[in-house]
């Protein structure tokens, strides 16, 4: 295989708080290109996208894997290129991750049992489910049985297991404060709706101070996180998060009994 080539991503959020991911590699450099890839090489299809978020704690400094994220897709079956929409569960920092694997098969040793995937990642399917593995050596034999290779139990540790046999891979992160704006406009909504029944003019409306005080204290945040979310300050935004939501937070009276991070504190509109 070729050295490693990023794939390119454009990843947009919608109104609905869903991560909209499309896969553009090579649409301004067909050297970059899959159809560049598959021109190489008559084998191109002997290999598998994994692609899955991870949500990032800054309190814990942890990744977690959305495990309701993770997708395979075959490149006999799949076009690899079409958007994709993740459902993000809450705001904070998230990392999109997709990688290309090679299949068991493509590995196959002139032994009928053994396969050349010595310290490689692969993907196998038993017929009814599916997994990454990464073939173990005792620094003698190069070919392995599947037996024998190690089962990557957490996603989050692919990162760090990629090697130039990887022919395509990226990972992008993401901060969403996409639920924060929601819940500004809902409180600016009130703010708007509370002073309409009343048939106010603009120069004399009157509005619940705690109402103005948390929508303005609101907008402050947002502007700050759009801020640091500009200049990269990506575990900095996720700590003001994970303070703006956590329980009792701004939103909770407004937002009713929606759930957010488990506690009542908000989430939706």
């Amino acid at each position: 295989m070729s050295a490693s080539r990023p794939i390119e991503v454009e990843i947009t959020m919608t109104s609905g708080c869903y991560l909209q991911v499309t896969d553009i590699t090579g649409t301004s450099n067909f050297e970059h290109s899959y159809e560049k890839w598959q021109e190489e090489n008559s084998d191109w299809k002997q290999h598998v996208f994994i692609d899955f978020l991870e949500n990032n704690s800054y309190s814990t400094d942890d990744l977690t894997v959305l495990e309701d994220s993770i997708r395979c897709l075959d490149l006999e079956t799949n076009d690899i290129r079409t958007p994709y929409l993740y459902k993000l569960p809450k705001d904070g920092l998230y990392i999109y991750n997709k990688y290309c694997i090679e299949k068991l098969e493509h590995l196959k040793s002139s032994d009928a049992d053994t396969y050349n995937a010595s310290g490689k990642l692969f993907y196998y399917s038993n017929g009814n489910t599916w997994d990454i593995y990464i073939g173990t050596t005792d620094g003698q034999n190069e070919t392995l049985t599947v037996e024998s290779a190690k089962k990557v139990e957490d996603y989050s540790e692919l990162s760090s297991l990629i090697t130039d046999e990887i022919e395509y891979w990226t990972n992008k992160q993401i901060v969403s404060i996409c639920y924060l704006n929601k819940c500004l406009i809902s409180l600016q909504k009130k703010m708007i709706y509370d002073n309409l029944n009343s048939k106010c003019t603009y120069d004399n409306c009157s509005s619940d101070e705690s109402i103005r005080n948390m929508r303005n204290f609101l907008f402050d945040s947002v502007y700050i996180l759009s801020y640091l979310i500009e200049q990269g300050s990506y575990l900095e935004a996720q700590r003001i998060i994970e303070d703006l939501t956590s329980c009792n937070y701004i939103c909770k009276d407004i937002l009713g009994e929606t759930n957010y991070n488990k506690c009542d504190c908000g989430a939706t509109i």
